[in-house]
This record gives structure tokens, sequence and C-alpha cells, in this order.
């Protein structure tokens, strides 16, 4: 398959129905770690690839959400991988999630950062359970110690289809994911016994070192 079949992948072409997508977002700008930080690796393993093992657990399909500019890296690193380019009406992480809606709006997204390396499977299954278990919901994330984490969720494809209407017809002045689920019907998963350091972000190459 080559890049302009990867980025351009019609709706038509989608045989997975209504399911569950997984999709690593690999999209950033990587400023303040001055490389790509989906390429980077840790033990031996690189960044993308702990986020696929993670979401391999719950779909069996599994999407890298990438610039363009990344395309012949990631297709490099990563020849197997299905590769979906940001291409949407939208900003930061918000465009690759409405960029692999576009490609699947059947299916509803479970979201994974990239940087998010010390996520475990366990936590996922916690916000997995919630989504099977309470429906209803437009959106599914966790809030530890008060702070939403909007990075590591369930967003569905009926959520992403009245916020992608609302986009295409008014806009958005802010493309701020918590400010987003905070207009939207979101189940906040709050656990006392969830560390927030499976949510950590590595953003600065000292932040390596502590892993």
């Amino acid at each position: 398959m080559n890049k302009y079949e990867i980025s351009k992948l019609s709706t038509s072409q989608n045989p997975f129905g209504k399911s569950i997508v997984g999709v690593v977002l690999c999209g950033g700008l990587s400023k303040r770690m001055g490389t790509d930080k989906g390429t980077l690796k840790t033990r031996g393993k690189y960044w993308a690839d702990y986020s696929l093992t993670i979401l391999k657990n719950f779909t069996n399909t599994v999407i890298f959400s990438i610039r363009e500019d990344q395309f012949g890296l990631y297709r490099k690193i990563f020849p197997n991988s299905n590769l979906i380019l940001d291409n949407a009406n939208a900003k930061g992480p918000l465009n690759g999630i409405l960029s692999v809606y576009e490609k699947f709006p059947d299916c509803d997204l479970l979201i994974h950062a990239c940087d998010m390396i010390s996520m475990d499977k366990n936590i996922v299954s916690i916000l997995y359970t919630k989504f099977k278990n309470f429906t209803g919901f437009e959106f599914y994330v966790f809030k530890i110690d008060g702070k939403i984490e909007p990075l590591c969720g369930i967003y569905t494809c009926h959520g992403l289809k009245k916020l992608k209407n609302q986009i295409d017809s008014v806009g958005f002045q802010s493309y701020s994911l918590k400010e987003i689920l905070a207009k939207f019907k979101t189940l906040y998963i709050e656990d006392e016994n969830i560390s927030k350091n499976f949510f950590k972000n590595i953003n600065y190459p000292e932040d390596i070192l502590l892993e």
C-alpha cells in the first residue's frame, strides 16, 4: 500500500463495521523533546510500540495517527503499520482523532498518546469496562487527582460526528480536548487507587532518564 492509499483510505474500504479502532497519537511536534517521540526507544522498544501493544489487547485494528512529514520515517520503522495522516479541520491532538474518525465514521476510537509509556493495560481495561457498562456517554476519559486525562480515552463515533458537525458549521475558538470534553456528555472515570504516574507524558530528554 503506497502513501496515497494509506492517507486517502476511504470509508468504503473499512471492513471493521461498528467496533473499536485503536489510535496511537504520534503527530505531536515534539518541540520540547527535540525528536519524534514515537520513534524513541526505552528498554529496546519504540514508544509507539508501547501504545500499540496495549491497544492490541482490546482491538485488532490499531492506527498510527501522524503528520504528513512523518510518513517516510514511520513507514520505514513500522513497515506493517496502518498510518493515517492528519488532515482534519482542527488543531492539536483533535486533528489526529478526527482524521481517523473520517476514515472510520462507524467506529468508536480508543485513543492513546505515544509518549504515555508508563501506561498499563489493566488501567485501559478499566476504561474499556466503563465504556461497555455505562452506555449513553459520548466520551470516556480518566480524571485522576482532579486532572482530566484526555489522551487515554474512548471517543465514540456519535460523539465525534456531533463534534465534527459543530466544527464544520460554526468552528471552535479552542481545540483544547479538556474544554471540548466539558461541552459534551463525558464520563469522567475517577479512582483514588489509580496513580497519576500512569498518565505521565514524557516531554523532555531528561525525563527519559527517570523511566
